[in-house]
């Protein structure tokens, strides 16, 4: 209980100092915005008991370090130092109302992913490019017009995954009886 309650001394001093320095404007998240690594919060959700406890979680998780977005969009560090919106990672932003929202690395708007391209390696793997990475690929996520998904798997940057068709399948006959003349 009492490294919880210098952590919330720690967090609320290094709040106070960060609202007294501002310097220059940065892009998609909004304003008012608090940054603890992956996890950004609306300012006013520390107001919510429920969620102010959860801020302080990810707080002391993210070695009682944040970035603070002000209200003229300027980035700070908890000394109150200027942070490059390019240093910061993709984050999911959770707003006053509740709703979560993603942004991409830097500050930036986290656009939707989708199918880049697709090739065929062979007759049964198909290679399929994303637009960004992803999380997780199952064969729930994809369908194909003939065949049936066996297994996906993702290269490790998550952008390219490789889908493997059951070849049984593919290759259906139709027996001919040709009358050769």
């Amino acid at each position: 209980m009492l490294r919880f309650k210098k952590s919330s001394r720690v967090f609320a001093l290094a709040m106070v100092f960060v609202f007294m320095f501002s310097t220059l404007a940065m892009a998609a998240m909004p304003n008012n915005t608090i940054i603890f690594g992956t996890k950004a919060y609306d300012v006013s959700l520390l107001n919510d008991a429920t969620q102010a406890n959860q801020i302080l979680a990810d707080f002391v998780a993210n070695g009682n370090n944040f970035v603070y977005k002000d209200l003229a969009g300027n980035l700070k560090d908890a000394n109150g130092a200027t942070v490059a919106a390019a240093t910061l990672p993709a984050v999911t932003y959770k707003a006053a109302n509740g709703t979560t929202t993603p942004y991409g690395a830097g500050d930036t708007n986290a656009a939707a992913l989708s199918v880049s391209s697709v090739s065929a390696i062979n007759l049964t793997t198909l290679k399929v490019e994303f637009s960004g990475a992803v999380d997780a690929a199952t064969a729930a996520n994809f369908t194909v017009s003939k065949g049936t998904l066996t297994g996906i798997q993702l290269a490790t940057d998550k952008k390219i995954g490789l889908i493997v068709i059951n070849r049984s399948e593919l290759f259906r006959y139709s027996q001919c009886d040709c009358d050769r003349r």
